[in-house]
């Protein structure tokens, strides 16, 4: 698996690993001799360990204890089952809860989702919301509703909508105005409709009528719009239970997570990396949450990147599990997205 350890070496090493995840407790040489089909004493084994301290993969908490594994020991535990995660065992119930999910409303379904990640995975699950630059316009619907006041809806591909009410004279040609619009930035991304809104030339009629303004105003604040609100996030309280969280962890982990432009950062960080990733401890190059893991997926609908999800673990977390779970979290909502897509376009 590494070119630095042997074939006893690379034994002993996920032995300890599975073994501290499973009891959470520091794992002797005796104890490696009785879950590993290993053909050598207890002192060749505690040999071996003083080696594995030596690059730096375990490590001993205090005099005469067992050894727990290091960021670097959990990273060769991980690389070692990613070659399983492909062919997810997914149980029944799992499943039926997923299938059970309702379309009608694209952040509840997401919250949903979020909800599911998190207990499945026993952590703090964040998922960000899709990218709305990314999305299509399918179309532009106005409407009266008292005297000068309109609601004007822009309705994406996605289901998803911004609604917004601008003052307008009642004599305005709306019905003419409202094709105009669908017309013109039908199919288009919020991207492109930012470009569009630059040199977008209104018909002859618009010129009698200012406050048609509004209404570009409003599109061109919707496709520049912040990170507010940007993320569905649930399950802190699932690391407050974990007993090998402390304090500290917890602490920092909260003032992290609370910040958005602090996720993003760490999104960033996967940015280039591989669609599935998890990182430990101090590979998040975060030191708020060197007491954790964190696993990473993007999510799609159709052959479009729309978002990203991660998962705040304890670092003694069930690897295997949880990047088949994610995985397969990832692969249903890309799923999801994709047929609402298409059911409105």
């Amino acid at each position: 698996m590494t070119n630095d350890l042997t074939k006893r070496q690379e034994t002993i090493l996920y032995a300890i690993v599975q073994e501290f995840i499973t009891l959470k407790k520091p794992v002797s040489s005796k104890k490696i001799l009785d879950i590993t089909n290993l053909d050598c004493s207890s002192a060749t084994v505690r040999s071996e360990m003083k080696r594995l301290e030596s690059m730096a993969y375990i490590f001993q908490p205090y005099t005469s204890a067992g050894r727990i594994p290091s960021d670097k020991g959990y990273r060769f535990y991980v690389n070692c089952l990613k070659g399983l995660r492909d062919t997810p065992e997914i149980e029944k119930s799992e499943i039926t809860l997923l299938d059970n999910f309702k379309y009608s409303n694209i952040d509840e379904l997401i919250k949903q989702f979020t909800v599911f990640l998190s207990r499945w995975m026993n952590g703090l699950a964040i998922v960000e919301k899709p990218f709305i630059d990314r999305l299509r316009i399918n179309k532009i619907s106005l409407s009266n509703i008292f005297l000068n006041y309109w609601v004007v809806v822009v309705i994406t591909n996605m289901g998803i909508s911004e609604t917004f009410i601008v003052p307008m004279d009642e004599k305005y040609p709306m019905k003419d105005f409202e094709g105009y619009l669908s017309d013109k930035l039908h199919g288009l991304s919020l991207s492109e409709l930012k470009e569009l809104l630059e040199q977008m030339d209104l018909p002859e009629f618009s010129w009698y009528y200012p406050d048609v303004e509004h209404v570009f105003t409003f599109l061109s604040q919707m496709v520049n719009r912040t990170v507010r609100n940007r993320f569905e996030k649930y399950g802190f309280e699932l690391l407050v239970q974990d007993e090998t969280l402390s304090q500290e962890d917890l602490k920092g982990c909260l003032l992290y997570t609370e910040d958005d432009r602090k996720i993003v950062e760490l999104l960033n960080i996967f940015q280039d990396s591989e669609d599935l990733k998890v990182n430990i401890g101090s590979e998040n190059r975060k030191e708020d949450l060197e007491g954790f893991s964190v696993f990473f997926k993007d999510y799609s609908g159709g052959s479009q990147k729309l978002g990203r999800m991660m998962v705040l673990t304890s670092k003694t977390t069930d690897y295997l599990q949880n990047l088949k779970g994610i995985q397969y979290v990832g692969n249903r909502l890309s799923e999801y997205l994709t047929r609402i897509m298409n059911f409105n376009d």
